[in-house]
This record gives C-alpha cells, sequence and structure tokens, in this order.
C-alpha cells in the first residue's frame, strides 16, 4: 500500500461501515491514511492536520461512529471520522512533549482515548466532549499502551505498569503490590507515586 511520502511509524486495523481497514501514521509527511484491505487501495485522501510526525494510531468507535485516534510531535493528540474523512473537533491539548502511544477504549459506557509520551505522563480524554479527565505521571517517557478491561496497560522504559480506570475515581494502593500477567508470568509493580489505581467509591 503505497502514498506516505516517509517513513510508516503507526497501524492500527478497524471496521467502517462492514469495511475491513487498516489506519497509518505517517511518520515525517505528518498524515492518516486510510487503506480499504479487501481492495488494497486508499479510503479517501489523507487526514491532515498533525503539523509534526505521527507516531501512534488507534482505531475505536464514539456513538457508533468509527474513528482514529493519532498522536504525534507537536504534542496533540487528533481524532477523525472514518467514514467522513475528516476532523473530529479540535486537538486535544495537553501532553507537553512528544505523544508515542495511544489506545482506544470504553469505560463504563464512555469511550474514552489514553495517550502517552515523553512528557512522562499519561492522559484519558473523553472522546465524546474533547475534554482531559485524568493525568497520571510515569517514571519515564511512555512508548507503548494496550487496552485491558477495566484497564491499560503501560510501558515505560524498561517497566510495564497496569492502570486500573474502571470507573475513574481515584484510590490510593499499596505501591509494592502485584499482580501476575497470564503466559509468561511477570509481575508488574505499582512504583510509589507513579499511578494510582480507580475504582467506585
Amino acid at each position: 500500500l503505497e502514498g506516505h511520502s516517509d517513513s510508516v511509524r503507526a497501524v492500527a486495523v478497524g471496521t467502517v461501515a462492514g469495511r475491513a481497514v487498516a489506519v497509518s501514521g505517517g511518520g515525517y509527511d505528518n498524515t492518516v491514511r486510510v487503506w480499504d484491505l479487501a481492495r488494497g487501495e486508499p479510503v479517501g485522501p489523507a487526514l491532515e492536520g498533525h503539523s509534526g510526525s505521527v507516531r501512534a494510531v488507534a482505531v475505536g468507535t464514539v456513538a457508533g461512529r468509527a474513528v482514529a485516534v493519532s498522536g504525534g510531535d507537536e504534542n496533540t493528540v487528533r481524532v477523525w471520522d472514518l467514514a467522513r474523512g475528516e476532523p473530529v473537533g479540535p486537538a486535544l491539548e495537553g501532553h507537553s512533549d512528544w505523544v508515542r502511544a495511544v489506545a482506544v477504549a470504553t469505560v463504563a459506557g464512555r469511550a474514552v482515548a489514553v495517550s502517552g509520551g515523553d512528557d512522562n505522563t499519561v492522559r484519558v480524554w473523553d472522546l465524546a466532549r474533547g475534554a482531559c479527565l485524568l493525568t497520571l505521571p510515569a517514571l519515564a517517557p511512555v512508548g507503548a499502551i494496550a487496552v485491558v478491561p477495566g484497564g491499560v496497560v503501560v510501558g515505560a522504559a524498561s517497566h510495564v505498569y497496569c492502570i486500573d480506570i474502571s470507573d475513574l475515581e481515584p484510590l490510593p494502593v499499596d505501591p509494592t503490590s502485584a499482580m501476575e500477567m497470564t503466559g509468561r508470568t511477570r509481575a508488574i509493580r505499582w512504583p510509589k507515586g507513579a499511578f494510582r489505581r480507580w475504582r467506585r467509591s
């Protein structure tokens, strides 16, 4: 699939109107592109809005609408309507350095994006309102984010952390507690002052 004019740094897959698509972030060409995987061709023109390299993309749904979320070097997160090929609202601003990772999740029926980057923070965004719900400090630049039921797993430097965002209400947890992962078992520790657990009151 050709169209980007520079390195492709991120790819995600999803469905738009029953059609399987890939969404790619084009590094230094500052664009996001959507591809029809069955036909092997672009869906509409490139999505333009980033003024710096696009380093992360994710795909999700907001109120039944397929969207892509992207993050880049100009420290912003952007949301795109994949059916219309246009931005959804203004850029989400709050990060003070490059955004290197994004993910999309549904928390208590609310569509959210989770972003992280070189400013050593994880941010949770309400996609319907375009507002930042949480800002959590990390111990190092955040390079990877994945969604799990009720929370997210974050890669920062040489560590992997789990953040429970099941309902977005704070409760400090014992920083020495650990959780086991299935498969290749590895303890995930909560570093003191870095992340907090979230639960219903």
